[in-house]
């Protein structure tokens, strides 16, 4: 397996759209935020077309994360800390766009929090 660091950022992309299909909607702010936050990453262009894949085959917020930890683990070389903080921070981000954080974004930043420590 060859091992590329615009993996990782079609790992976000998926991320992304885990975080905000979390609570079952997509809100037009968050995908206005996820745009604004993906343009700013290296990569921010494959991040957006995985997470327009995503959304496109209305994938569950499940499968997208399943996705996410598949590319970073396979790709761990490139999951330095900076990078995991900076993942971390873009989708709190995303769960702080509309409203209040949801129950279930919460436990989703969690698990990628402690998904990304046994990394």
């Amino acid at each position: 397996m060859i091992m590329k660091i615009q993996d990782i950022y079609m790992g976000l992309g998926s991320l992304v759209y885990a975080i905000a299909r979390a609570d079952g909607h997509l809100h037009p702010l968050e995908n206005k935020v996820i745009r604004q936050l993906l343009e700013q990453e290296p990569f921010g262009d494959v991040a957006r077309c995985a997470f327009t894949l995503r959304e496109f085959h209305r994938e569950t917020a499940e499968e997208a994360y399943a996705f996410a930890l598949r590319h970073f683990r396979a790709n761990r070389v490139f999951m330095d800390e900076a990078r995991k903080a900076d993942f971390v921070s873009i989708a709190e981000s995303i769960a702080r766009a509309h409203n209040d954080v949801s129950v279930n974004e919460q436990l989703l930043l969690e698990r990628l929090r402690a998904d990304f420590n046994a990394l």
